[in-house]
């Protein structure tokens, strides 16, 4: 049986601009260009990433919508929505090399990043999840409707990926990290 989804376009509240890894031209959100080729270069891949996205701790409460034809949801917006960086890695050992660079025990927002600091600061926690995906399951498009409407799937090929939300105050703190990293690479 395949399900439909309605996609709800939403106009993103930032930039985005290209840059050019193993002869493909992606986009990527202007402030985490430099982050992402870095990344790239150290050989740690990312799949999705974005500069202002609502972390897994956002508050944001989910309202659905129903009519006779279709169901959607939409979150109603808060202080904390929009203020995270939100990074999905190709694999666990993509995110694993990214926390061993990132990473300093004697560094104040060392608990954050492994989500054990205290409760006042737990809101600048960093958080993760687990993404499944089946790239077995075939897709196709209806663009007059806007639908991604599955069409089965011949045999299971699910890759778990990890995603990642931080605070957009930690953005200069990783960003050093990485960099540091690069520089020695090099």
């Amino acid at each position: 049986m395949a399900l439909r989804r309605k996609i709800k376009k939403v106009k993103p509240p930032h930039r985005g601009t290209f840059i050019k890894f193993d002869n493909f031209n992606i986009k990527i959100d202007k402030k985490l260009c430099g982050l992402i080729n870095n990344l790239w270069e150290l050989g740690i891949r990312t799949v999705s990433s974005c500069e202002g996205s609502c972390g897994f701790l956002c508050k944001h409460k989910w309202k659905q919508k129903r009519n006779k034809k279709e169901s959607y949801s939409y979150h109603t917006v808060t202080k904390q929505c929009y203020t995270y960086v939100w990074l999905v890695f190709e694999q666990i050992k993509d995110y694993e090399k990214f926390l061993n660079i990132v990473c300093d025990y004697n560094d104040p927002i060392y608990n954050n990043i492994l989500e054990r600091a205290e409760k006042k600061y737990q809101k600048d926690n960093w958080s993760i999840r687990v993404l499944h995906e089946n790239y077995g399951v075939k897709y196709r498009t209806n663009k007059a409707k806007d639908l991604w409407i599955e069409d089965g799937c011949v045999k299971n090929n699910i890759i778990m990926k990890l995603q990642l939300t931080f605070p957009q105050k930690h953005l200069s703190y990783v960003e050093k990290r990485i960099a540091h990293a690069f520089k020695i690479k090099q």
